[in-house]
């Protein structure tokens, strides 16, 4: 329990402190339009965490339940629930923000402006990201079913780093919004899959995907 603590408020607090120091790189090579459209961008792929209507804590609920029952097969039918809402969610509010993302760019960017294209393509990449941010919530709330915050803030401390020192790369070499974005993305992604297997491998190597 201790060393959940430790790693779960190390968690809190690397990504406060890895804003602090990738912000000013990023405002000064991205330049001040760009830096707005990043910053909206990872709203869109935060949006994911108001989107799970309830699912991560029923998730952590009735997988630590069943866990304490020693009920594994209810433990896997959780999961195989949880994951097929989570997924069907993240492809509907995919759906949703791909179709949205010209009306978004409208809304707050002037006609004729250069970088409504931009935007409007960034957002719809973001869309994507969404699915990734719901790949690895799952994979969150069954570690936290099985008491092992320590893993996922290992891994999430992991993955935040890497996105940010990629990202402050990607920004000094004059990258483009794209491939930063796609590195969020990817990292992410790659992310959940990583858990997925931690849970599989370490938790419930009876596991069925």
């Amino acid at each position: 329990h201790a060393k959940n603590a430790l790693f779960s408020g190390l968690a809190q607090a690397v990504f406060p402190l890895l804003t602090f120091i990738s912000m000013p790189i990023f405002i000064r090579k991205l330049g001040a339009e760009q830096f707005g459209i990043w910053m909206l961008v990872n709203s869109v792929i935060g949006f994911g965490d108001l989107l799970n209507f309830g699912l991560t804590d029923a998730t952590i609920k009735y997988v630590s339940k069943y866990r304490v029952l020693n009920d594994l097969s209810g433990v896997i039918r959780i999961i195989r629930s949880s994951m097929t809402f989570y997924l069907l969610l993240a492809f509907i509010g995919a759906g949703l923000i791909w179709m949205c993302a010209g009306p978004i760019t409208r809304g707050i960017i002037k006609d004729g402006n250069h970088d409504a294209a931009l935007t409007e393509a960034v957002i719809r990449l973001a869309s994507l990201g969404l699915i990734a941010r719901f790949l690895s919530s799952i994979a969150d709330s069954v570690l936290f079913g099985y008491e092992r915050f320590d893993w996922a803030a290992q891994i999430n401390i992991i993955t935040s780093a890497s996105i940010t020192l990629l990202n402050i790369v990607q920004a000094l070499q004059g990258g483009s919004l794209y491939g930063m974005i796609g590195a969020v993305i990817l990292l992410t992604l790659l992310s959940g899959a990583f858990k997925l297997v931690i849970v599989n491998l370490r938790l419930i190597p009876s596991m069925d995907w």
